[in-house]
């Protein structure tokens, strides 16, 4: 099967599913965030009503360290599709003029506040849970 598309509209056309690539896995970033939350806050709640051993309340901390590793896979994922995407605005536009978002992104400096607010999020949670953790085998509630 033949089709008459020229290399440049594949390219194009491809630039346009990768952004929207992007675009899906930035919302499934956030995401993951609040449904970690909601679950770890669920079960904090359950544990509390309920009474239980000290080491039921690892469980909020597996849901933290596996969101957290989750996250790290999306972002690797996101490194990978901006530097494609780089390439393929690099390629339609050789001369000099604005390349487009990826490049803007690379020169601007303020481009990882996305990233540091994703890293302080996972950290934070990470510190809570294993904060209430401690406090429950110390039996301070």
């Amino acid at each position: 099967m033949s089709t008459n598309i020229s290399g440049e509209e594949f390219h194009l056309k491809e630039y346009e599913c990768l952004r929207r690539g992007v675009d899906s896995l930035q919302k499934d970033t956030r995401s993951l965030e609040r449904n970690v939350v909601i679950a770890v806050g669920i079960t904090w709640g359950y544990l509390y009503e309920k009474g239980t051993d000290w080491w039921t309340y690892l469980f909020p901390v597996i849901f933290g360290v596996l969101g957290g590793i989750r996250a790290h896979g999306f972002h690797k994922a996101l490194n990978r599709f901006h530097t494609y995407l780089k390439e393929i605005e690099t390629a339609f536009d050789p001369v000099g003029r604005p390349q487009g978002w990826e490049h803007f992104r690379a020169a601007n400096k303020n481009n990882t506040d996305q990233l540091e607010g994703g890293v302080v999020f996972w950290i934070c949670l990470t510190i809570a849970t294993v904060s209430v953790l401690l406090m429950k085998c110390f039996k301070a509630f």
